[in-house]
């Protein structure tokens, strides 16, 4: 699996430029590609999580990634990722991210659509259905 590149090895193999760039300065790099099927790129975050109160998620923080699937055409996609456990830094949150990365690679390298939104307790990642669940710890 390759990791932390800044030119894509599965754009490169299909004659595409390749080069990965960011919308925002603040947003760490993490990037996965299989070099031939699939590429995952962090697109924004990590961000507050707004509260229904119209306030911000205590200890919750979101990201979203962009993704192409071969076995899905073209298009790019996105998921969601919110951290239930963040850490208290914007470093252990980057920690994270690339880890619940990793598990987003392992699913697309066994070749399935990912979901529309994750959770992330620092081990496990499941699926959420609801924002209700985005409210649980994820224990």
């Amino acid at each position: 699996m390759h990791h932390n590149f800044v030119v894509c090895p599965h754009c490169t193999a299909k004659g595409l430029p390749g080069e990965v760039w960011k919308l925002n300065d603040k947003t760490p790099s993490i990037t996965f590609s299989d070099g031939k099927s699939f590429h995952l790129i962090l697109f924004s975050g990590p961000d507050a999580v707004p509260a229904p109160s119209g306030g911000l998620l205590a200890n919750r923080v979101v990201a979203q990634f962009s993704y192409i699937h071969d076995s899905l055409g073209t298009d790019v996609h996105r998921t969601a990722v919110v951290l239930t456990r963040p850490g208290e830094s914007r470093e252990s949150a980057t920690v994270q991210l690339k880890s619940a990365a990793l598990k987003l690679a392992e699913l697309l390298k066994s070749g399935g659509r990912l979901a529309f939104q994750y959770g992330f307790d620092g081990k496990k990642l499941w699926e959420l259905q609801s924002y209700d669940e985005l409210l649980q710890d994820g224990s």
